[in-house]
């Protein structure tokens, strides 16, 4: 469905300052998609808008807008209110927050509500604050969307939303479907690593992620004296005294088998995929859980946590397990270190993910969320309709 007006959107991109997380590769993958379409003109801001353009590139339909500063308060308050007014923006989109005077038409992705299904795992000001934006955003907003069943409910449930919440899920980036060959996967991160046999992980590093199930798999299976290594990908982004615990307890000749890297460039990352032995997400809870599928889509054994979102991953069947369940998790990963799992099985998964988790429907289901509002809206083929929202703007160069 097309739309005759140009709809000029606005995006706030400052989570593509921050470190790699879902709601970094959802902003990125959606709006790689949109920014072909040439009725949308995408007014992107972040503070870093070189990595921005690193990004999208020199694309003719999106204007890069500099935030100059990069606290919260004010980007909400103040810069953002300014850009919206100046370049006539129709719609504006944010991630969970949105400022709070109400200047066009507000989409808000509220990806997850982790603070409230999992509070044990968060401080109480934390939980109440989050909820607070949270709630009020949602509030102002005029289409919200999530990525998952589970947070749609959880979003019902806990923030007490009225109106209709549209699903648009993540999805799998194309640098994973395409074919890497295992054996210059290994090569490659053996010469820059030193690396053979390793389990994987990627995420985060924060309490619910549950890093130090691992850790503890690890020694009780003493995969170190069987010449594997456990890589850890990662930013820490809160503090962990259980994992840290765990991890200062080793004996040295454990510890010297854990890798821990928080600067994997994006690149590398399928090369690492592919070269594992095992990937490994163990997560109490997720809203969704991209990394699970990144590495089913490169035909890597995966061990998969049930819990919360990521229990639509059921295709993962016997090897979707509760990361309660220790000696469950670790008996799945024996089995799989010790060849329970066909070629043909890791095929299945892979055309499966590729199939069904895909960026470009994702971005066309939220396009046509939006045109579908514009079109009600402004009802072009009715006499008397209403007017779009927002002035012309004045012509800006694409910096």
């Amino acid at each position: 469905m097309k739309t005759k007006a140009e709809i000029r959107l606005f995006v706030d991109a400052h989570v593509l300052d921050g470190v790699h997380q879902g709601t970094k590769s959802f902003i990125r993958n959606i709006y790689q998609h949109l920014s072909q379409e040439r009725h949308l003109k995408i007014y992107m801001a972040a503070y870093d808008t070189e990595h921005l353009k690193q990004v999208f590139g020199n694309n003719k339909q999106i204007v890069y807008l500099k935030y100059k500063s990069p606290w919260s308060f004010s980007r909400l308050l103040l810069e953002i209110p300014v850009m919206l007014l100046k370049y006539g923006i129709n719609y504006a989109h944010f991630q969970y927050v949105c400022p709070p005077v109400k200047l066009c038409r507000y989409i808000i992705t509220t990806h997850d509500v982790i603070f409230e299904d999992l509070p044990e795992y968060y401080s109480r000001n934390y939980r109440i604050s989050r909820k607070y934006f949270y709630k009020r955003s949602a509030q102002m907003a005029d289409l919200i969307t999530t990525v998952s069943e589970h947070s749609k409910n959880a979003i019902y449930k806990h923030l007490g939303v009225k109106k209709e919440i549209h699903l648009v899920p993540n999805g799998v980036n194309h640098i994973f479907m395409d074919p890497v060959d295992k054996k210059t996967a290994r090569a490659y991160i053996y010469q820059h690593y030193g690396i053979e046999n390793f389990i994987l992980y990627v995420s985060r590093i924060e309490p619910r992620k549950n890093h130090q199930l691992l850790v503890n798999i690890f020694c009780q299976l003493e995969l170190y004296k069987k010449g594997f290594t456990l890589v850890l990908l990662g930013s820490r982004t809160s503090s962990t005294p259980l994992f840290d615990k765990v991890l200062n307890g080793l004996k040295k000749e454990v510890r010297d088998n854990i890798l821990i890297n928080d600067h994997i460039p994006d690149e590398e990352l399928p090369f690492f995929y592919k070269a594992a032995s095992l990937f490994v997400y163990p997560s109490i809870g997720e809203g969704f859980g991209i990394p699970p599928l990144e590495a089913a889509a490169m035909e890597t054994p995966v061990v998969c946590s049930n819990m919360l979102g990521l229990k639509q991953f059921d295709f993962f069947e016997q090897d979707h397990v509760d990361p309660r369940n220790e000696e469950a998790f670790c008996e799945r990963v024996l089995k799989i270190l010790s060849g329970d799992i066909s070629m043909k099985q890791l095929e299945s998964r892979s055309q499966y993910v590729q199939k069904v988790f895909s960026w470009k429907t994702a971005a066309d289901s939220f396009q046509k969320l939006i045109i579908n509002d514009h079109n009600l809206r402004t009802n072009d083929s009715i006499p008397g309709h209403r007017k779009q929202e927002g002035s012309v703007p004045a012509e800006v160069s694409h910096r």
